[in-house]
Parts: C-alpha cells; structure tokens; sequence
C-alpha cells in the first residue's frame, strides 16, 4: 500500500468515478475539497485487512500492558501510602491545607 495514496479532487467523481475507484481497487485514494484532504476510499479488502491488523495490535498491546502490570504489581503504591511515607520522611502532610498567609 502507498503511503501517500492518489489524489483527486472531490469534484471529479462526477466525471471520472471508474477510474477513481479503479485506482481505489489498489491503493486508498485522497479526495480533495478546495486543495486540502477531506476523504480517503479504500477498498473493502483492505479496509478489513487494515481492520484486522489494528485488533490484533490492540490485543497484542493489551497482553503486553497486563504482563507489565502483574510483573510490576509488587511494586505498585498506592496514593495513601505514598502520603504516609511523605509524611514519617519529611514530618509533612500534603493532606492537610497549608496556611495561606
């Protein structure tokens, strides 16, 4: 697939549709409105292979994202926690309101 697909303007579906989804059959094409990008075809084939692709990484990354998270677990704390130590290290309580004055 291209990276930077064929372009036409918007217009031209109106004079020119075979060829527009002609070239749509192999790579997504750009419609344009006024010179700036408005609409990308792409054919059903490769909208559903782009599809497919994108769910795989989504429940790859989400695998991954909870692999981390169980390894890290140990290492996890919470904000209670983390305020307790704050306060025993530096004799503060960030859960009291400081004096404005």
């Amino acid at each position: 697939m291209e990276k930077i697909p064929t372009t036409y303007p918007i217009s031209s579906l109106r004079h020119i549709q075979d060829e527009i989804l002609a070239a749509a059959d192999n790579n997504p094409v750009l419609l344009t409105t006024h010179g700036k990008a408005r609409v990308v075809l792409v054919n059903v084939e490769q909208w559903n292979q782009f599809i497919d692709g994108y769910e795989a990484m989504r429940h790859a990354l989400s695998d991954e994202i909870g692999k981390t998270i169980e390894q890290n677990k140990e290492s996890y704390i919470d904000a209670d926690d983390y305020l307790d130590q704050l306060e025993q290290r530096h004799g503060i309580s960030e859960r009291e309101p400081s004096p404005v004055g």
